[in-house]
């Protein structure tokens, strides 16, 4: 307000005049809210489980946002408030996401009421493109049984079994395969131990 020649530019030359809208640290917040702590995004297939600490405050709920990179754009994915201290995002497409979840109070003040957000907390996640659908074809070669099966470079596959499709549980029978191509093949070096055997490759 006592702006002589300082605060002088090209649309403003006058003295004294500079004061337009002059209300202080917009950064500065005057009701602060403590935001929630802890948050993890873990991949599920084509979704994202969020999971956080609650707020040590008193809050009504939770927003929760997204966007492609940490520098936003952030997108928010609550339409109304959530009490849980959980969300899961559906339906992504193959990439990297960042979250951000913010505690909401309303806030009582000599003037009224507002909802006060919190300063946002953050988390990355990737989300993978899922493995085609897993095909596989047995063959009877002399005194064994060879399964072969679509697979991806990395992964570990195992071979069950079971002798009846009665049964509830399957049984374990080649330990840990690690596929090292896009197809991995197995033997059943005893296959005809029992009168039938069904197989089928799990992963992990």
């Amino acid at each position: 307000m006592n702006n002589s020649t300082l605060y002088q530019n090209q649309s403003n030359r006058f003295p004294r005049a500079v004061y337009v809208a002059l209300m202080g640290d917009p950064t500065l917040r005057l009701d602060q809210l403590a935001p929630p702590s802890n948050l993890t995004a873990t991949q599920l297939g084509s979704a994202v489980n969020l999971t956080w600490s609650p707020s040590p405050d008193p809050v009504i709920g939770y927003h929760v946002y997204r966007a492609p990179q940490s520098t936003g754009p952030f997108s928010r994915l609550t339409s109304s408030l959530i009490s849980q201290t959980a969300f899961t995002d559906l339906n992504l497409s193959p990439g990297t996401y960042t979250y951000m979840v913010r505690a909401v109070t309303l806030q009582t003040t000599p003037s009224g009421t507002y909802f006060n957000p919190s300063q946002g907390i953050f988390a990355n996640a990737t989300v993978f493109p899922l493995p085609p659908p897993m095909s596989i074809i047995a063959n009877r070669a002399e005194n064994s049984v060879q399964l072969t099966w679509n697979s991806q470079p990395g992964s570990s596959y195992h071979v069950q079994f079971k002798n009846s499709l009665t049964q509830s549980t399957w049984t374990d029978l080649s330990g840990s395969i690690l596929a090292t191509d896009t197809t991995t093949s197995w033997s059943d070096p005893a296959p005809m131990t029992d009168s039938q055997k069904f197989y089928r490759v799990v992963s992990p």
